[in-house]
């Protein structure tokens, strides 16, 4: 998913109200993925997530946000080191189901689950919905450590991407288990207590005739779903630790655009270059944007296409 930095907000803690879900993990060792689904609330003048662990201990690992197919934030915690020895150097750790979740929250990954899903069983929170992260983890008698401060989107009248019932969905993962024993995670719906107001029109840049830049927002309500998701040929890994990021559609001002599924490896890859493709060179041709590629220790840009349908 590709990020909306320019929508993202830190949210101001005067001005909004919280909702708190408390979760527990079932096994004291895991890696996760943990997905937590919340529908958002998308009456307010902006709506998001904060996330603290409250932990006796470092904890290490990624967390991403996403509202629908639109990625929010995606970055590491825990400066990469972690207190997990007892769960590094322990057995294979065996993943157990949870009960289901109250409050209208979803703690695993959508549909049905099995028996190897991680997952995250919610437990009631009766803490204070105060504003500060740091003074949530008090009635647990531990630590709090922050995990994704909070991150919110505007809302207009004219434009909106995250309406009512949205799916806000954190995913918590780590390249190595974790110590999860006595760790609570908080995961809270940040709103402003003020609506949404109209939005300022904008002026078109100036382009290329011809030339249409790959746009870095959604496209507006009245454009029609993309297309069903292509089948993709995943390239050699790049190493051991990479994960498999699919591909998604992206509406590139004039028609859906594939973007195209990259390994990611621990390290960071470089921030990706923006693309200019041009008029389709025939009728119901796709767009296959670039990326970047692991090459002899560095990274090499994988160019964009066009690509017959």
């Amino acid at each position: 998913m590709r990020r909306l930095a320019l929508l993202v907000a830190v949210a101001a803690c005067n001005s909004n109200t919280y909702h708190t879900h408390a979760f527990t993990a079932p096994t004291s060792c895991g890696q996760g993925p943990y997905d937590v689904h919340i529908p958002a609330d998308g009456t307010t003048a902006e709506d998001g997530i904060e996330v603290v662990a409250c932990t006796p201990r470092q904890l290490a690992g990624h967390i991403e946000l996403s509202v629908g197919t639109f990625g929010l934030t995606d970055h590491e915690f825990g400066d990469g080191s972690a207190d997990n020895q007892r769960c590094v150097g322990g057995p294979a750790v065996v993943s157990q189901l949870g009960s289901g979740s109250p409050s209208g929250t979803t703690a695993s990954g959508g549909g049905s689950a099995t028996a190897t899903q991680p997952v995250l069983v919610e437990q009631a929170f009766t803490g204070d919905e105060g504003a500060w992260g740091d003074e949530l983890c008090k009635p647990y008698g531990v630590a709090a450590q922050t995990l994704m401060i909070p991150t919110t989107m505007p809302r207009t009248t004219g434009w909106n991407v995250i309406e009512p019932g949205s799916d806000l969905h954190v995913r918590i993962w780590s390249d190595v288990p974790n110590d999860l024993s006595g760790v609570t995670f908080l995961v809270r719906e940040v709103m402003s207590k003020d609506k949404p107001q109209p939005a300022k029109p904008v002026a078109p840049e100036q382009e290329p005739r011809g030339k249409t830049e790959v746009a870095s927002a959604p496209p507006p309500p009245h454009h029609d779903a993309p297309p069903a998701p292509l089948v993709e040929a995943k390239p050699a890994r790049t190493s051991a630790s990479a994960t498999w990021v699919p591909g998604y559609w992206q509406w590139t001002g004039s028609q859906w655009g594939w973007i195209a599924g990259f390994w990611r490896d621990r390290v960071d890859t470089p921030a990706p270059r923006v693309e200019v493709p041009g008029d389709a060179p025939a009728v119901g041709a796709v767009w296959i944007g670039g990326t970047w590629r692991r090459s002899g220790g560095g990274w090499i840009w994988i160019g964009g296409r066009w690509r017959a349908r």
